[in-house]
């Protein structure tokens, strides 16, 4: 989704203005506890990061440019809460715990002392392709001017423009298809080297270059038109 989150590249909004200290990861005291849920939440098993990524970007224009970073995920969770079962909105507004705290649809359950373990093993949305990558490091490709409706990982200021496969990362799960229909879909991931001249016109640094992760049904031979 092509929303205001999406707000690389875009004209108007000035250099970024860091008032926060850089070490303090969690400046404001409820961001810590968020945090902690949005963790226990995320490996239950109920959705995933693409989803939940997804649901940040419902936050309506005005509240996400006047709010931070955490008020972004806890417009995010409530939102996928909700969508899930896992609490009511009477709960919510009367700041009441659910009758059942562990929902019976929740696949895991993240207790305390397997947080240290979890957070340590990671994860990984590596998977096996369907079929050999279509593109080369050296290949020159455009990226698709589409704009969907729904989640999607190309930002905007990369739409029609040119650049070059710099890596093949292999294949990943598809966001804008695990998002939409729960398909993983994987699809090969390509680095692809933009000038700053063909992303931003002129005013690009001459010397500089941008690179940007993009799935292969974002790209085109750079031959062929972007497709509006």
């Amino acid at each position: 989704m092509h929303g205001i989150h999406d707000l690389g590249g875009m004209h108007g909004f000035g250099p970024i203005d860091v008032h926060e200290d850089p070490h303090d990861h969690f400046p404001e005291p409820w961001q810590r506890p968020l945090f902690g849920l949005v963790l226990a939440m995320g490996a239950s098993g109920l959705w995933n990061i693409d989803m939940a990524r997804a649901a940040r970007e419902t936050m309506p224009a005005a509240d996400y440019l006047a709010s931070g970073y955490y008020d972004h995920w806890w417009h995010g969770l409530v939102a996928l809460l909700l969508e899930k079962g896992v609490v009511t909105s009477e709960e919510l507004a009367a700041a009441t715990p659910p009758a059942d705290p562990a929902p019976a649809s929740a696949p895991r359950v993240l207790h305390p002392d397997q947080v240290p373990a979890v957070l340590a093993k990671g994860a990984t949305a590596r998977r096996e392709p369907a079929g050999p990558p279509k593109f080369r490091p050296g290949d020159r490709v455009r990226v698709r001017n589409a704009r969907p409706a729904g989640h999607t990982r190309t930002p905007r200021y990369c739409l029609g423009k040119v650049g070059e496969v710099a890596l093949h990362h292999g294949a990943f799960v598809f966001p804008d298809s695990v998002v939409a229909t729960g398909d993983p879909d994987p699809q090969h991931c390509y680095a692809v080297r933009f000038t700053a001249a063909e992303l931003f016109g002129p005013d690009g640094d001459p010397k500089a270059e941008v690179m940007i992760d993009l799935w292969a049904p974002y790209l085109l031979p750079a031959g062929e038109a972007a497709h509006d």
